[in-house]
């Protein structure tokens, strides 16, 4: 009860993270990511990378209050600054690119994953393993097709993995294994299918667990280009289904660093 009456007297207010600190917090963050994909950052293209509406961020940036975000600096900023910089580093995801060490170690590769991008129809196959190797380098191709080519180019997908591991790529829908997402797909599927022609469309962990999907799968990499991440497939059987290139992405761990991701590509 005393703790409401000094929280509705207003005592505490000199307490409070002011405002106006977290509105230059978002400019310079939104300016941040514009310079790092060389384009304009507009309030639409941060919705699809936050889940939060178009509307509710522009309010935001015309100086609407954001609690709980005073309320996390307020609490940050008694942190020792290294400390925090590990708090903040740890608790955001990776971000897979083709830039990533886990990649750019291999140059050869990295050109030629840069080319593949480019292509606007045909099928790409990522093999080998482990899973989270393959979810790495699809991921990776989906951030960075946008930085490849200089276009808006359409970005759709459904990737299927157990635990949240990196941000998605914008435009992908991310379901975790549980509860069975088969039904989340089924409801997802219709977008995909009305993707534009030359659209890039990302499947993880798809083809496998819901595999009467094949040959609408088939059939849309015959209008746009479709990366598949999945367990080993049977390739010979797929490639007879597809008119188009076929490029199949073998991913195993590199022998310098285990951390690091080794592709080779097959086809083209």
């Amino acid at each position: 009860m005393a703790r409401k009456r000094i929280e509705s007297n207003g005592s505490t207010n000199h307490l409070h993270f002011p405002p106006e600190r977290i509105l230059r917090l978002l400019q310079g963050i939104k300016s941040a990511i514009g310079l790092a994909e060389a384009r304009g950052i507009s309030f639409d293209d941060l919705e699809q990378l936050s889940g939060r509406p178009a509307g509710t961020i522009g309010s935001w940036f015309e100086g609407a209050r954001m609690i709980q975000l005073e309320f996390l600096f307020a609490l940050l900023e008694r942190v020792p600054a290294v400390l925090r910089r590990d708090l903040i580093d740890a608790s955001c995801r990776v971000q897979p690119t083709l830039r990533h060490p886990k990649l750019a170690h291999d140059p050869i590769a990295l050109s030629r994953l840069e080319t593949l991008l480019k292509q606007r129809i045909g099928f790409t196959i990522i093999q080998g393993g482990p899973e989270h190797a393959r979810a790495f380098v699809l991921n990776a191709l989906g951030n960075s097709a946008r930085e490849v080519e200089f276009t808006q180019r359409s970005i759709v997908g459904v990737e299927i993995q157990p635990v949240s591991t990196w941000a998605p790529v914008p435009g992908i829908i991310q379901l975790s294994t549980q509860p069975e997402p088969r039904q989340q797909v089924q409801r997802a599927w219709p977008k995909i299918q009305q993707a534009n022609d030359g659209s890039l469309i990302l499947l993880g962990q798809v083809w496998n667990r819901i595999p009467h999907l094949l040959p609408e799968i088939v059939q849309l990499a015959r209008r746009c280009h479709v990366l598949v991440a999945d367990d080993p497939l049977k390739t010979e059987d797929l490639v007879r289904h597809i008119s188009g290139p076929v490029q199949i992405l073998t991913v195993s761990a590199a022998r310098e660093q285990p951390e690091w991701i080794r592709v080779s590509i097959q086809g083209g």
